[in-house]
């Protein structure tokens, strides 16, 4: 007896025990894909949304990061982009890029100063839409100031340089290949520049690599020193320069004067960077002069927009025949405070003109003589 009941206890426990319904299955891929769907889109999304904008950055990378031209050119592009506070505002070449401290500015007027300067090859209208790209962004300057060297107007680009133009006006530069883009991209935005190699020569020496050098200029204002070794001319040098614009240039100045004159309100002035000593004898007496008005004329400015730049530096004080070094620098900057000031004066008054100084008569030439395409 107690034998059968135990054995219909055990056999009700087993089958109270067993599950009812029918038999349980692995859930197939469909479940599991709409189980981590439901769990997971949203990172998913994140991630989409990270990797596209990663290869947009990318695809959109300086192509030669080494390279000091291309570094400056796309730090004062991603510059022009940002909330500039200036009242003065400085575009255009190497020539002011080098030769006027901001900051020194600042401090002898007072005014707020930034300098969007590139290089010579990026030529007018690539300097005018560094402009155009920092009223977009919020600047508003009382005074803009194209600065720039007149050597550069004297001979034809290069075609290997048309790209840089284009990279300006475009905003950004021709695509490369995918994974080099994000290998910089990487290393300038998560890396802080770690992996960037050095500078090739005095620029290396001064600055490091690229990622120093655009630290330098955020922190700079926009300007640079360049640290190059004192010009030195053979004994007796006094060349010649035949002051006369050259077709393209003529041509690029036409077109960046249209771009100007859509930006209404604007006082603009011209003005041109110094020149080495022995290289300061103009064919004609006047010459410099007369095609810095002709310059302003193609930009389309009225006249009286054109300042007294310091014009001859001494060779020891340039590196090269257009770019002044570490003491040109401050005596170039020097030299322009009295002009700026008349021009922030006269912009300030609604005027927008400061008196045309006397000409002066350059001595006689002799010696070596520079024609048409000037230094090399």
């Amino acid at each position: 007896m107690t034998s059968s009941t135990s054995s219909s206890e055990q056999g009700w426990s087993d089958s109270a025990a067993r599950p009812s319904g029918p038999p349980w299955r692995a859930p197939g891929p469909s479940v599991i894909a709409g189980w981590l769907v439901a769990r997971f889109w949203l990172a998913g999304l994140t991630a989409l949304v990270l990797v596209g904008s990663f290869a947009l950055l990318a695809s959109r990378a300086p192509p030669v990061v080494p390279s000091l031209g291309p570094a400056i050119i796309d730090q004062q592009m991603a510059r022009s982009h940002r909330p500039l506070d200036a009242d003065l505002l400085v575009v255009g070449d190497s020539s002011g890029l080098l030769g006027l401290d901001p900051l020194a500015v600042e401090r002898a007027l007072g005014v707020r100063t930034e300098m969007l300067n590139v290089i010579g090859p990026v030529r007018g209208p690539g300097f005018v839409r560094l402009l155009e790209n920092a009223l977009a962004a919020g600047a508003e300057p009382r005074m803009v100031l194209f600065l720039i060297q007149p050597f550069t107007l004297l001979h034809p680009p290069g075609h290997s340089h048309d790209s840089l133009m284009q990279a300006v006006l475009s905003d950004r530069w021709s695509p490369i290949a995918w994974d080099e883009g994000v290998r910089r991209i990487g290393d300038l935005t998560l890396l802080g520049g770690l992996f960037e190699e050095p500078i090739a020569g005095p620029f290396g020496a001064e600055y490091g690599n690229v990622a120093e050098l655009r630290r330098t200029l955020d922190m700079g204002h926009g300007g640079l020193l360049h640290p190059g070794p004192p010009l030195v001319a053979p004994p007796g040098t006094h060349g010649v320069v035949d002051y006369v614009l050259y077709p393209v240039a003529r041509e690029d100045l036409r077109q960046a004067g249209e771009m100007l004159r859509r930006l209404d309100g604007l006082q603009v002035f011209i003005g041109f960077g110094a020149t080495a000593e022995s290289l300061s004898y103009e064919k004609l007496p006047g010459a410099r002069r007369a095609m810095l008005d002709e310059v302003r004329g193609l930009l389309g400015l009225p006249e009286g927009r054109t300042l007294d730049l310091p014009a001859v530096l001494p060779d020891h004080e340039m590196v090269d025949p257009m770019h002044v070094g570490r003491e040109g620098r401050v005596r170039f900057t020097a030299g322009a405070l009295p002009a700026l000031r008349a021009a922030l004066e006269a912009a300030a008054s609604g005027e927008g003109d400061v008196p045309a100084p006397a000409p002066v008569r350059a001595p006689q030439p002799h010696g070596l003589a520079l024609r048409e395409g000037g230094p090399g």
